[in-house]
């Protein structure tokens, strides 16, 4: 069995990974499991905040951004026939993706990315980081990256 991870954020860049997917899915002669994933990063607890957001709100608000961040995806694979299986994780993007392939024994990564250009690219990696470029230097899954022009294709 092939096991797949597409991980995703809600963006065009996403929805491009999940097309590929969805086009590359009859390559793989073997049967596929999907696990279609999306990071939150932990909602940090400030003293005092407990008082006016409570732990089951927090929960409510993460499970609600994973959802988003998931639905567009999960209307193309079921558009497609593809089963999958949802996961909401917590956390560092990166350290979580990799770690979920990893424990999962995941054959691939398929991730997108938002290409902003040479220039720009460049800048924003040097100041913020790129989840992609950081999965595609400490993954020991591969990594199968998408750029979102291909979103259309």
């Amino acid at each position: 069995m092939i096991k797949i991870v597409l991980a995703v954020d809600g963006s065009e860049s996403s929805l491009a990974a999940t097309r590929a997917l969805i086009k590359h899915r009859p390559l793989f002669v073997e049967p596929v499991e999907i696990h279609l994933v999306h990071v939150t990063a932990p909602i940090p607890h400030i003293y005092g905040t407990h008082v006016v957001v409570d732990n089951e709100t927090i929960d409510r608000i993460i499970k609600e951004d994973a959802d988003q961040a998931m639905l567009n995806s999960k209307i193309l694979l079921d558009k497609s026939g593809i089963p999958y299986q949802c996961q909401q994780l917590l956390g560092e993007t990166t350290h979580a993706i990799n770690n979920f392939a990893e424990h999962n024994a995941a054959d691939f990564i398929y991730v997108g990315i938002h290409g902003v250009g040479a220039v720009l690219s460049v800048i924003r990696t040097a100041v913020m980081g790129s989840i992609t470029m950081k999965l595609l230097h400490t993954a020991k899954t591969p990594v199968v990256v998408v750029h979102r022009t291909q979103a259309h294709e």
